[in-house]
């Protein structure tokens, strides 16, 4: 595997690659014959990082030959030549490659599932409400566009602070934990910046982590440390750790693709709420569903026929329900979680406050764990 003359080509990680990318690599491991397969099935590099031999075969590939070098890659060459790439930051053709990189995140979808057995977790619902589910998601190819909701809908996990900071005496302090490396860090109430710029407090290496890319900061009056997105072009992400009320505006990441709440229009009896894809294969696709107060939820997973290739979501990802307490998102055990992202590309976001084992993310995989119990 001639990992130089590929790197010439495609200078960046596998799970960073475009279906153009994936083309490339097909004709440079001359599987070029191949390249229709794949951009039917819409395969990219995140995809095909984790097909396996029973995903070859639904793509109708049927040549041991072809799919045993598929595999020799996908099993030994992408985890050595992740390694090259990585080994090769610095030289002229990675700045390319962070050009390239720039908004490819790839975040996965969940599709909906139809429940018999309803049991909603909030204290707000009521047992005794008939279940009635959602059996399919409609795409909208021209949404109708619907009123702004007159109720004023606060997401919980996604508060906002004044932005001053008093700077006093070192009194408190917190963790973090990269995960992965386990590299530990400790915040005190002078705060914490991220980013490239050799002027931060932590500086990163990854393409994918700005130059300026976030804040930690610590409030004097609530004695709480918070986490802000200072403009970054990846994306500062924050782990839904239980039901959470939705808001408009706040973009989901589940799976390989990233929705934004686009519309909700919510009353007593029902919420209709329209999720546009910002960020992956059905970049602007939209999706609208229509939720009864306590009675249906509508459920995100790989079950579903049209998202069974995203390789990404669990079987059944997420859930969304209607209570007397608004929209509610819920992870429902998935493998790789439901994240929120804090602000759109290059904008700065509001604060949210960080609370122990609360898990971050910069960019694509760069993932940090609170430790708050030791604050002094």
């Amino acid at each position: 595997m001639d990992y130089q003359k590929l790197f010439s080509v495609i200078p960046k990680e596998p799970r960073r690659w475009n279906q153009c990318d994936v083309e490339s690599w097909l004709e440079f491991i001359g599987l070029h014959d191949l390249s229709n397969v794949f951009q039917r099935n819409a395969i990219d590099g995140a995809c095909l990082e984790v097909l396996n031999e029973d995903d070859l075969n639904e793509l109708g590939i049927n040549s041991n030959v072809k799919k045993k070098k598929i595999l020799q890659w996908i099993q030994n060459g992408f985890i050595e030549y992740k390694q090259f790439v990585r080994d090769n930051v610095g030289q002229s053709e990675w700045s390319i490659a962070s050009k390239q990189i720039i908004n490819k995140e790839n975040l996965d979808y969940t599709p909906i599932q139809r429940l018999n057995d309803f049991k909603p977790r909030r204290d707000s619902f009521q047992d005794n409400h008939k279940v009635e589910l959602v059996e399919s998601m409609k795409v909208v190819e021209a949404p109708q566009i619907l009123k702004q909701p007159k109720q004023n809908l606060e997401a919980t996990k996604i508060p906002s602070y004044p932005n001053s900071i008093k700077q006093t005496e070192i009194k408190h302090t917190m963790e973090i934990v990269c995960i992965g490396d386990n590299q530990k860090m400790i915040v005190t109430e002078k705060g914490l910046s991220i980013g490239r710029n050799p002027e931060n407090t932590l500086v990163l290496v990854e393409d994918y982590v700005s130059r300026n890319h976030c804040l930690i900061e610590f409030d004097q009056k609530t004695k709480n440390f918070y986490l802000k997105d200072t403009g970054s072009t990846s994306g500062t992400f924050v782990l839904l750790m239980q039901p959470s009320l939705m808001r408009l505006g706040l973009i989901l990441h589940m799976g390989s693709m990233q929705y934004k709440i686009e519309q909700m229009v919510c009353n007593n009896q029902q919420c209709d709420v329209v999720l546009r894809v910002v960020e992956g294969q059905q970049i602007n696709q939209k999706f609208s569903f229509q939720l009864i107060k306590n009675q249906n939820c509508v459920k995100f997973g790989r079950q579903l026929d049209q998202f069974r290739m995203d390789t990404h979501l669990s079987g059944i990802h997420a859930q969304f329900s209607y209570t007397n307490d608004g929209l509610i998102l819920e992870d429902m055990g998935s493998r790789n979680g439901v994240w929120v992202r804090l602000s759109e590309q290059s904008q700065q976001s509001e604060r949210v406050k960080l609370t122990q084992d609360r898990q971050f993310r910069l960019g694509y995989e760069k993932i940090f764990l609170c430790n708050i119990n030791n604050i002094k």
